[in-house]
């Protein structure tokens, strides 16, 4: 995992959760892991996260990251 950031927004008493993440090649799923972070993560899903709601997968518009942030998530060859 290289970002993950989770934004929220309350919309008419309705908070939103909005949650994206970077990640490397060939990562394992959460329910895999057992990284103490991910159980973590799975609680916090189980806890918060309506089920009901279909995902939807948004259009990127514009990403901007300095390059050597960029670099820095490259893989060494």
């Amino acid at each position: 995992m290289y970002v993950e950031t989770i934004f929220s927004e309350t919309i008419e008493g309705v908070d939103y959760l909005y949650w994206y993440s970077v990640q490397g090649e060939d990562g394992i799923e959460l329910h895999e892991s057992s990284h103490w972070l991910d159980a973590k993560h799975t609680e916090f899903w189980e806890s918060c996260i309506d089920s009901a709601f279909a995902p939807v997968d948004l259009t990127e518009q514009l990403t901007m990251m300095p390059t050597r942030v960029l670099d820095s998530m490259r893989p060494l060859t």
